[in-house]
């Protein structure tokens, strides 16, 4: 028997899933989180933590930057370039978003 404090009802957990998107927007999402993850995983390791520290843990520049013994700017640039390469690479699959 589940303890009756582990207990929440589906109402109170309906912020949580998403019951707008479509079948195929969902298949999209999946397919676009496949593409992104293989770029990432192709990205030299440096280039990677940036990426990650960004756009996944949204980590300031200014950290990301401190961690590496870089400039801000140096952040800056690598993420700008960052950002063409994956909308080239995006493209290139003809995944437009």
């Amino acid at each position: 028997k589940i303890p009756s404090e582990l207990t929440v009802s589906m109402d109170e957990c309906e912020y949580f899933v998403s019951n707008d998107e479509t079948p195929d927007e969902i298949i999209f999402a999946q397919e676009l989180g496949s593409f992104i993850s293989d770029f990432v995983r192709n990205l030299p390791e440096k280039q990677q933590y940036i990426f990650m520290g960004r756009f996944y843990l949204a980590d300031p520049v200014a950290t990301i930057a401190r961690e590496l013994q870089v400039t801000e700017s140096s952040v800056y640039k690598a993420l700008s370039k960052l950002k063409r390469d994956l909308k080239k690479e995006l493209l290139s699959k003809e995944v437009t978003i």
